[in-house]
């Protein structure tokens, strides 16, 4: 469209060619003719750079919906116009002189507030980040507003949408979280999510002390955390780890029946503790589910007919006593070596097989001391000292007796020497009822050897031990019924029911 400026133009232009008279000097001029065509084209062509206020410039090629901003001092018809996006009371562009103007200008995101140098806006005003909001929260809609745990927007210190952080209720499962008090199950998993703890999941949570073990989950194995003893599989804890089963961990594991006892691993156990068989207990003799006494292994055989030979512990009336037991066709003996004992010189003095409840080892047959013989030897009981001591022999009367010390060895009848040194009263063994030798078995019955020997000679006091002399292989070579001046203190013990 040509303008009202641009028709005068024109029109002077066509009257002048129609043949009017004007002074053709000018025309000459060429720096005339380019100005000349300059100012038409600008006529014409308008634009921002033509250094023309036309168009809907407010002033010199700015303002309006086509040009760049004014800058200040220039015309303006609106606040648009002005490149500090203030257009003052008098058609000019100014510098915003504060936050007091009613205008949005400079950094502010809404009249008067926001940006670097205002304060911020209230809620419901326009904002581009938290400091731009007195609230300190500008919502996705970038409009101020305060957090509150009912509104559309994860904001606060929420850490899901309207939960977490303190203020809001917990969160479900599935959730964003930090803490594990921002989840209803109180636990935030390592990926930021809450979840409720399962032995079965992928996270050390809940009480256990290792994954997916421990608390109340099942035990850790060995090697893993833990915190008492409850969190292992070997029920022991040490050092906060589950540790290897051992017989002396203070605790019940592994295949033990009762705490380091029992099973096929450890000791057997004591009486009175668990078992579920006869060779978990000391005794050899399990009942109910727990260790019970014996007194003998004659009473064990009795208790547990399947009983075999070996180490137990009885229960006598005095004391519990290690013994080992000889189970042979249906028969029973107990031993027990005393090395260091009570010493002991006659019937009458105490000795360490009474103080257990227990008896002198007193052979009534050759088979019994072979089997207490073979026995001490394999214990390594040297047999040049007291050995198996005084095979619980004696005489309770003295050396000269009514019959007179003329029959004993070294006497003119010799009625009691040289005979064998066997329990019985037959007229060839010292317990010839004349001589009087007996034992503390039942009946007086005693072996010692088949053998015969310069002894006994008489000289002896009543209830004193009769003194045995052995050989390496553990066999009765000689003895000497010579007073009471010796005594023993190694010797075997047997049970009072094997007398």
């Amino acid at each position: 469209m040509i303008n009202k400026f641009s028709s005068w133009v024109l029109l002077f232009f066509l009257t002048t060619s129609a043949g009017c008279s004007f002074d053709t000097a000018g025309l000459q001029d060429p720096t005339n003719n380019v100005n000349n065509i300059n100012n038409i084209n600008n006529v014409l062509n308008p634009s921002c750079s033509d250094e023309i206020t036309n168009q809907d410039e407010t002033d010199q090629d700015c303002g309006g919906d086509l040009c760049p901003p004014c800058l200040t001092g220039l015309s303006c018809l609106s606040h648009a116009d002005c490149a500090s996006d203030l257009c003052d009371e008098t058609g000019h562009c100014a510098v915003p002189q504060s936050c007091l103007d009613e205008i949005t200008n400079g950094s502010e995101t809404d009249v008067d507030c926001g940006g670097a140098d205002c304060d911020p806006c209230a809620d419901g005003l326009t904002c581009l980040s938290e400091t731009d909001c007195l609230s300190g929260y500008c919502n996705p809609d970038n409009l101020c507003s305060t957090p509150a745990c009912s509104d559309a927007w994860t904001n606060g210190d929420e850490t899901d949408l309207n939960c977490g952080g303190g203020a809001c209720p917990a969160c479900a499962d599935g959730l964003y979280c930090n803490l594990h008090s921002d989840c209803t199950s109180l636990y935030c998993n390592p990926d930021g999510t809450c979840s409720t703890p399962a032995c079965s999941d992928a996270w050390i949570n809940g009480d256990e002390t290792d994954l997916n073990c421990g608390g109340s989950c099942p035990a850790c194995a060995n090697g893993l955390d833990c915190l008492v003893r409850s969190d292992c599989a070997s029920f022991v804890c040490f050092e906060l780890v589950c540790q290897v089963p051992t017989c002396s961990d203070l605790a019940q594991n592994a295949y033990e029946t009762d705490v380091d006892c029992g099973g096929f691993t450890c000791d057997r156990c004591t009486d009175g503790l668990g078992c579920n068989q006869h060779s978990d207990c000391t005794s050899g003799f399990c009942d109910g589910g727990f260790c019970g006494p014996v007194t003998s292994c004659k009473n064990l055989l009795t208790l547990v007919p399947e009983a075999v030979s070996g180490i137990y512990t009885i229960t006598t009336a005095l004391a519990s006593v290690e013994v080992y037991c000889h189970i042979e066709g249906g028969t029973a003996n107990t031993f027990a070596y005393v090395t260091g004992g009570i010493a002991t010189s006659r019937t009458t003095d105490n000795d360490s097989c009474k103080a257990a409840g227990m008896t002198l080892f007193t052979p009534r047959t050759s088979a019994l001391y072979a089997l207490a013989r073979d026995l001490a030897l394999g214990y390594g009981i040297p047999t040049d000292g007291n050995f198996l001591g005084p095979l619980g022999i004696y005489n309770p009367s003295n050396g000269v007796t009514s019959i007179g010390s003329s029959n004993w060895c070294g006497s003119v009848y010799m009625v009691c020497c040289d005979k064998k040194m066997i329990g019985g009263g037959a007229n060839d063994t010292v317990s010839r009822a004349d001589c009087g030798f007996t034992s503390l078995a039942t009946g007086g019955a005693f072996w010692a050897s088949e053998s015969r020997t310069s002894e006994p000679s008489g000289d002896y006091d009543a209830t004193c031990w009769l003194r045995f002399d052995y050989n390496t292989s553990g066999n009765v070579t000689s003895w000497n019924d010579q007073d009471c001046d010796y005594s023993y203190s190694n010797y075997m013990c047997m049970a009072n029911d094997d007398l």
